[in-house]
């Protein structure tokens, strides 16, 4: 199985989050959606084509992206419980509140900015060749 898995739709980062939660979908798509009120989104995401934004991102980026998004994926883990048994929906947006935040705080600990790693997940969605290298870098770093 993949470890890098492509999302789909337009949603905020919080539905997205929401979605993956509540359905198990990889977390390291989980900020693949811009957050309401964002800065404007990367070249990547404005319909760059992906050869060219895929020229922006060095080995490094896709080695910094890969355990950044082990991490991001360890946090989604454990949150999605906590989201699921919420009662309210006040209270799932609490949860989902702390889960974004630690794992916007997890990508930057990495050494990425949020816009990056965003950048990273878009590129590896359209073009299956970096998409690998992610998974790959992502099995040694495990």
């Amino acid at each position: 199985m993949r470890f890098f898995r492509t999302a789909s739709g337009s949603t905020l980062l919080a539905a997205a989050l929401a979605a993956g939660m509540a359905s198990g979908i990889g977390a390291s798509t989980a900020f693949a959606q811009p957050a309401p009120n964002a800065a404007p989104a990367s070249r990547a995401s404005q319909g760059t084509p992906p050869s060219a934004a895929a020229a922006d991102i060095s080995g490094q980026d896709l080695k910094t992206f890969a355990v950044a998004a082990l991490e991001v994926k360890k946090i989604n883990d454990s949150y999605r419980p906590r989201y699921q048994s919420a009662d309210t929906p006040e209270a799932k947006q609490q949860v989902q509140k702390e889960a974004t935040d630690k794992m916007a705080a997890a990508v930057q600990d990495k050494g990425l900015t949020v816009d990056k790693y965003n950048q990273i997940v878009h590129v590896a969605q359209a073009d299956p060749e970096v998409a690998q290298q992610i998974d790959d870098y992502a099995k040694q770093a495990k």
